[in-house]
């Protein structure tokens, strides 16, 4: 906060002192210039950098997140002690972006990071599965081929993340990619979806769009392992059972005078288990479900 009320000032300060009055020809676009520009990441710095456009194009961005924990109790005998810093993470995402001059296109984007605080705090205090989910990661993020198969019919095929749905914040048809929910609450949705392997066509005719995806990659939702600060339950769950198999979505949407609408359907599996009995013991399985789902948006004047 100190940072950014001094930038502020510094700002201030090197206004001119004498600033022209603004003319009737100046627009609101004007007035609220930079306002556009993408906010970085909660609780984080970020500083990036673009190559020139041209047909291969690479940009990334460094980041840092720290948090502190302030309201923990001194744990039990044995167990682990999360009070003081949790977080002290360095980032790094790149993205490389490859663009000839033919129909099809590339993208291939890899995110990191390593945390300090496990260092700093001293490693042999942490449970193994809890350094191997939080202490550090290198993950393909996207690593795709896009292009158009024949006249409004477009193709994308490999890992990538697909918004099933037309909500900003609110997940309710989303369902075909899983989430990272390691570090609950403290992440953008955005950056919430893990992404898969999968193939997705889309069909433009007039103003209607059809949508059918293909997930060939079985992934789960990415939770907090036993040990660690937000997993709750004294004793470890029982294993989890991967499935196996493709799941399936399609959509149509519309974009109407004045309205919208979509229709959503998929054929996936939950990314929340269930826990069955198997012989003399417990495992934890993830069902199939149909999911049938619709959106609508219409504009009245200004609503």
């Amino acid at each position: 906060m100190a940072a950014i009320v001094l930038g502020t000032f510094l700002l201030l300060g090197a206004a001119p002192a004498h600033a022209a009055e603004p003319t009737e020809a100046t627009s609101l676009e004007d007035a609220l210039g930079g306002f556009e520009q993408a906010p970085v990441k909660d609780e984080s710095t970020s500083t990036g950098a673009t190559t020139p456009a041209g047909p291969v194009a690479l940009s990334g961005s460094v980041f840092t997140e720290a948090a502190y924990n302030f309201a923990h109790r001194a744990p039990a005998a044995g167990a682990t002690d999360h009070r003081g810093l949790s977080r002290a993470r360095l980032g790094l995402d790149l993205k490389l972006k490859i663009e000839p001059d033919v129909p099809w296109r590339a993208t291939v984007g890899v995110s990191g990071f390593f945390d300090l605080a496990y260092l700093l705090q001293g490693r042999r205090g942490f449970a193994r599965q809890v350094l191997d989910t939080y202490e550090s990661e290198l993950e393909l993020t996207e690593a795709y081929i896009e292009g158009e198969l024949a006249p409004g019919l477009d193709l994308r095929a490999g890992r990538q993340t697909v918004v099933w749905g037309v909500a900003d914040n609110v997940r309710v048809v989303d369902v075909l990619n899983p989430l990272d929910l390691r570090t609950p609450g403290l992440v953008d949705i955005g950056d919430l979806r893990l992404p898969v392997l999968m193939s997705k066509l889309d069909y433009s005719f007039g103003p209607w769009v059809l949508s059918a995806v293909a997930v060939h990659e079985s992934r789960q939702n990415k939770t907090p392992p036993f040990g660690s600060d937000f997993f709750t339950a004294s004793q470890p769950g029982p294993p989890e059972q991967s499935p196996s198999g493709t799941e399936w979505g399609l959509a149509l949407h519309g974009a109407l005078s004045g309205w919208d609408m979509a229709l959503y359907s998929a054929w996936y599996f939950n990314g929340k288990p269930h826990v069955e009995t198997v012989g003399a013991g417990l495992v934890r399985r993830h069902s199939r479900i149909a999911m049938y789902g619709a959106a609508a948006d219409v504009a009245l004047g200004n609503w």
